[in-house]
């Protein structure tokens, strides 16, 4: 039997979770979008630039992981460094609007 405050603390840990995955999602929709106007040239819908958004993000910061491991650089502070810089130098990522919210909205 599970008691009470074994299933709070379990709810409030799939909540963390759930959080912490929307957020790691619009990040990297985010790192990808930038790249999307030199990628794709037509207007697509929020659901399309989501999923191409996050396909990119993930395979830049993928391919930057790999390179700093082929340098000898693989540490947490270059690791955390490099993705920051990626969503730091992204143009999406100043704009206000929620990546994941539109494409549910749609």
């Amino acid at each position: 039997m599970i008691s009470a405050e074994g299933f709070g603390l379990f709810i409030v840990r799939v909540l963390v979770l759930a959080s912490a995955s929307a957020l790691l999602a619009e990040a990297a929709a985010r790192m990808g979008n930038g790249l999307l106007p030199f990628v794709h040239r037509r207007s697509i819908s929020a659901l399309e630039r989501l999923g191409l958004g996050l396909l990119l993000g993930f395979s830049t910061l993928g391919f930057v992981y790999f390179g700093l491991a082929l340098a000898g650089l693989f540490t947490p502070l270059a690791l955390a460094g490099a993705g920051l810089a990626l969503l730091g130098g992204s143009r999406a990522m100043w704009q206000r609007r929620l990546l994941l919210a539109e494409a549910i909205r749609e």
